[in-house]
């Protein structure tokens, strides 16, 4: 889950997809290893019919509004259609991928994640 505080509200959401890692480290204090979970970006949201309004108005606003996030990620559920919404350097920009050939750049988690393998078990790439 992810928490958001303004200062007028709080606001929860859960992404469909969340990328996250498990690294090792040490409790220096306890002398001990630890092993905790770090979540690191893109939010991925898949659309549906009932919360795709929701997804690219109130959720992207929020979503813009952490510091730590480097891309949100809207997909179709019923067309090869992917909207991106990165930051760089400081400043949101948005692309759209509509061909099966297309690839989502992740550079945050050091990968490419291609189209057909978003859509690889639904009918839109065979």
């Amino acid at each position: 889950m992810i928490e958001l505080e303004t200062q007028a509200t709080t606001w929860n959401s859960v992404p469909s997809v969340k990328s996250v890692v498990k690294r090792r480290t040490t409790d220096f204090t306890h002398g001990t290893d630890a092993c905790f979970d770090q979540y690191l970006p893109p939010d991925i949201e898949v659309l549906s019919p009932d919360t795709e309004r929701i997804d690219r108005g109130e959720k992207l606003r929020n979503y813009q509004g952490l510091p730590s996030l480097e891309a949100y990620i809207l997909e179709d559920q019923f067309h090869i259609a992917v909207s991106i919404y990165r930051r760089i350097d400081g400043e949101w920009t948005s692309e759209f991928l509509t061909e099966k050939t297309d690839v989502i750049p992740l550079p945050g988690i050091g990968c490419e994640l291609p189209l057909t393998a978003v859509y690889e078990r639904t009918h839109l790439v065979r």
